[in-house]
């Protein structure tokens, strides 16, 4: 534990973590490559979504390595100072620091390098289903139009019907009977 801290202040765990933001960028670059040039507007819609996503882990990863660097400052200082007991107790609280801040770092790694599609999965999928329910609002509307149409033409029908009856009723009945 203490050799990766001495590491990361050293500058290695700084190079990683610049390494991490190149991966980052590779990944934003290869998901923008991939959608940008789509004409379908909902390709180009999550396109911007994954723009988004990549440029807030960017922005994580930033602060991250500017809290590090802090911490490393943080440390310096303190050794600096000459107090063995505020010496332990600083870099004892800084060690914790810096475990915390690694553990996030690495799980948002793992989860960009492993595999970034399954990382920006959810929002697509969400964006997706905005699409469907849009294309079965219009749908559903499209249906009630034309049922109204139907419904508008068989009412015309009948009324022909019926009144061809009647019509064929009164000329029975106003025909002069022949035989009598």
């Amino acid at each position: 534990m203490s050799s990766r801290i001495l590491q990361l202040f050293t500058g290695k765990g700084l190079k990683e973590a610049t390494t991490a933001a190149a991966l980052l960028s590779a990944v934003a670059g290869a998901t923008i490559a991939v959608f940008g040039g789509a004409q379908d507007q909902s390709r180009t819609g999550a396109a911007d979504e994954l723009r988004q996503q990549v440029f807030t882990l960017s922005r994580i990863a930033a602060a991250q390595r500017a809290r590090i660097d802090a911490l490393s400052n943080y440390v310096d200082t303190v050794s600096r100072t000459g107090s063995p007991n505020a010496t332990t107790a600083g870099i004892a609280q800084l060690q914790a620091r810096v475990v915390t801040v690694e553990h996030k770092q690495a799980e948002i790694e793992k989860v960009i390098l492993a595999s970034p599609a399954s990382a920006l999965a959810i929002p697509m999928l969400r964006k997706d289903l905005d699409n469907v329910r849009d294309r079965s609002a219009a749908d559903l509307a499209a249906n009630n139009a034309a049922i109204d149409r139907i419904y508008d033409l068989n009412k015309y029908v009948v009324l022909t019907i019926f009144a061809s009856i009647v019509l064929l009723a009164i000329t029975q009945f106003l025909k002069p009977k022949s035989g009598s």
